[in-house]
């Protein structure tokens, strides 16, 4: 084995490819004996050879580790995680409205709670999960059994296993609740179906792991290390976010003696406690403990100085995009590391569409409409300054917006007509996207800023999908500050801090005032202070949706805060506020303004863009003068509406279809009054496929529950 696994190393140096350490070639390189299971907690033994052996050689260790990264490009974590099971907050919705809400064959009915156990998807996430724990029980048992076992290399490798496997545990039990806990590979211990392990202890068990990993992994920067690997850095974050999970709110299989039930403290939130299967969090003593073991993982990461924010959120991402590794500020501190035109699906999947062929992009285009965010949500942003005589009086002065939403698709054609002239020619054009109040795509991948070898990709690809490389980001130096200011917050208040940290107001302002320019930073500190200083968890809340939108993040910490279903609610009656009241009193704006500029993309093409600097809202239909302009004509300036209300001469569709079908899932809304008829309008369907509260779980899949003879079954009434 040995001597195959050197002999394919020296084919790739022979053909002058390059051997990067994480690469999707480390699965060529490590496809010995040993597969991952297939099916339902499939063991599968590790020959004494691959222990004998690979684990004996450092160099082959090294290889045999790689192959988790490897891995980790695979739909569960390579588009499930990030674009499917993050879907359906406040802010994020999955592509399915009014009756597709309903088809529970796809994630459009599933992911607004509409679950149904025949998805498949739910069985190839399960198994994939598994996959990954079985292969970092053999890796972490190599290590374990190996002669060398104390080489500084060997200790890496398994801090490395310990924490992947933790981070697929906290996910496994964040999505299902109680599962099958494995962290053996003998076949023939106990039964080769296990049944459901208790969260708590689970969790319990993976904080133990990671404070061991954090003793065994270097930094990142350190030994030639990235944030393409797990590293310390990381495994304190997941510690961090594993604390927080295990002190927070989550949905029981049965009452737990000692804990609190969700709306012990409020009145509102007690709506959404199942009397059958509740939603608990333990006790305060309990959740200060995990807070404090939170804020200190926390606090390391923050004084280490080895991460820091790129002071721009707009470069942060325009460096994803263009496959640049951050080796200044290490923001991103653990990522996946996914093969251009070999794996990634974020900017294919889920980002700013590319709408049919063009010269550009070549035939295909992409389907990046998956994962949608909301008008009320970007409302939200703050415009301070706001006078509406000028322009520049719309602009936010939070960057992250213009970042996060991409109000616009690209699409080649002719006949475009712009500025009331009608264009024979063929031209590659920004179109008309949000229409309505649930159409904003996620901007944060944006083929405008893909390298120029990506877009050969596409170019190649024909009518077939292609893959953007593109890493996926499972933790930001955002969050680590966050979950460091709500820890220190619940401890002992905004001016609260651990471990030579900074305040917990100070952590949360650091996050905020990121998103705005020198000159309005200032600003910003207030705008985020007056929130904090009003309800510390709620400017939380915020922040959270402000920095994290469309990364698959929110969800979880909705759930954990008790909040998720509250804030699907709030979000409602906000859009609907919105809707119903005039601009004068508060209401949403009717008209969107912009003019479009010409950017060269390449030698050969050139983008008709809508101007960002151009963007503004009025509640009339007066036209804006722009800067360097004496005045403005409707000859020079576009316009559309935008929201289509329902109540403004327009379509009902979203408010009589759309909007009741998102989410409906979730709860039996007619047995909530928050979530009665507002404003005369029905917040959601009457029809839902459960009578459970709050039930965001998801079901085991029926192919998983079969194959396990029994072991397993399914709770929360699925």
């Amino acid at each position: 084995m040995k001597n195959i696994l050197n002999v394919t190393v020296q084919k790739l140096k022979v053909k002058g490819q390059k051997l990067k350490v994480l690469s999707p070639l480390s699965l060529v390189l490590c496809l010995f004996s040993i597969t991952a299971c297939s099916d339902y907690l499939e063991q599968v033994a590790p020959s004494e050879h691959l222990n004998s052996e690979v684990f004996a050689s450092k160099w082959d260790a090294q290889l045999a580790t790689n192959k988790l990264y490897g891995m980790l490009t695979e739909p569960t974590y390579g588009t499930y995680l990030p674009v499917y099971f993050g879907a359906g907050t406040d802010c994020e919705l999955i592509d399915g409205l009014a009756t597709e809400s309903l088809n529970t064959t796809s994630e459009r009915g599933n992911m607004n709670y509409n679950f149904s156990t025949a998805w498949t998807t739910l069985n190839n996430a399960w198994n994939g999960f598994y996959s990954i724990i079985n292969y970092c029980n053999l890796v972490i048992e190599g290590v374990n059994d190996s002669p060398i076992a104390n080489d500084e290399d060997m200790k890496r490798h398994l801090g490395e296993a310990l924490t992947i496997r933790a981070m697929c545990y906290l996910d496994l039990t964040r999505l299902w609740g109680d599962v099958p806990y494995v962290t053996d590979t003998d076949p023939d211990s106990e039964n080769m179906y296990r049944g459901k392990t208790d969260r708590d202890v689970i969790q319990d068990a993976c904080i133990e792991d990671l404070k061991k990993a954090i003793e065994l992994l270097p930094w990142a920067g350190e030994n030639g290390l990235t944030t393409e690997q797990v590293t310390k850095g990381y495994a304190y974050a997941l510690l961090a976010q594993t604390a927080l999970t295990r002190a927070g709110f989550s949905i029981r299989e049965s009452a737990k003696s000692g804990y609190e039930n969700l709306g012990d403290e409020d009145a509102i939130l007690k709506q959404y406690c199942d009397a059958t299967y509740p939603t608990q969090r333990p006790a305060k003593a309990d959740r200060d403990r995990y807070y404090q073991i939170a804020a200190e993982a926390a606090a390391a990461v923050i004084t280490s100085g080895k991460h820091r924010l790129n002071p721009s959120f707009k470069d942060q991402w325009y460096q994803i995009n263009q496959l640049n590794l951050d080796k200044t500020y290490q923001e991103n501190i653990f990522e996946i590391a996914n093969g251009i035109g070999v794996t990634g699906e974020l900017g294919y999947t889920i980002g700013k569409r590319i709408n049919g062929a063009s010269d550009y992009f070549g035939s295909k285009g992409n389907s990046s409409g998956k994962l949608k965010l909301t008008g009320q949500f970007f409302q939200t942003f703050d415009n301070t300054g706001n006078t509406g005589e000028t322009v520049s009086s719309f602009k936010s002065l939070d960057k992250r917006r213009d970042v996060t939403f991409a109000l616009f698709q690209m699409k080649q054609a002719t006949g475009f007509k712009y500025y009331n002239e009608t264009h024979s020619e063929s031209l590659f054009y920004d179109d008309k996207q949000c229409t309505g109040p649930f159409q904003f795509y996620c901007g944060k991948w944006n083929p405008l800023w893909f390298s120029k070898e990506l877009q050969n990709v596409a170019k190649k690809s024909g009518d077939a999908k292609w893959f953007t490389g593109v890493n996926a980001v499972r933790m930001r130096y955002s969050q680590v500050l966050l979950y460091y200011a709500e820890a220190c917050y619940m401890l002992g208040g905004p001016g609260h801090s651990v471990a030579g940290g900074p305040t917990a107001l100070a952590a949360l302002e650091e996050v905020h005032t990121r998103a705005y320019e020198s000159q309005d930073k200032e600003a910003g500190k207030t705008f985020i202070d007056n929130l904090a200083n009003a309800n510390f968890m709620e400017a939380i809340y915020a922040e959270n949706a402000w920095e994290f939108a469309g990364e698959g993040i929110r969800k979880y910490d909705l759930i954990r805060w008790g909040q998720l279903s509250h804030k699907i609610v709030e979000a409602k009656k906000a859009y609907l506020d919105g809707v119903k009241l005039q601009p004068s009193e508060g209401g949403y704006p009717r008209q969107f303004f912009y003019r479009f500029k010409t950017t060269k993309l390449d030698d050969k093409n050139e983008l008709l863009e809508a101007d960002p600097e151009t963007f503004c809202w009025f509640g009339t239909d007066v036209y804006p003068v722009y800067p360097d302009e004496i005045r403005a004509t409707k000859n020079n300036t576009m316009d559309q509406k935008w929201f289509a209300h329902g109540d403004n001469a327009q379509s009902d569709a979203n408010l009589r279809n759309n909007l009741p079908s998102i989410c409906d899932g979730l709860n039996p809304w007619k047995d909530i009054n928050e979530a009665a008829d507002y404003r005369n309008v029905k917040m959601f369907n009457s029809q839902t496929n459960g009578t459970v509260r709050n039930r965001y779980i998801l079901p085991i899949g029926a192919i998983t529950v079969s194959a396990t003879n029994g072991t397993l079954s399914n709770s929360y009434g699925y």
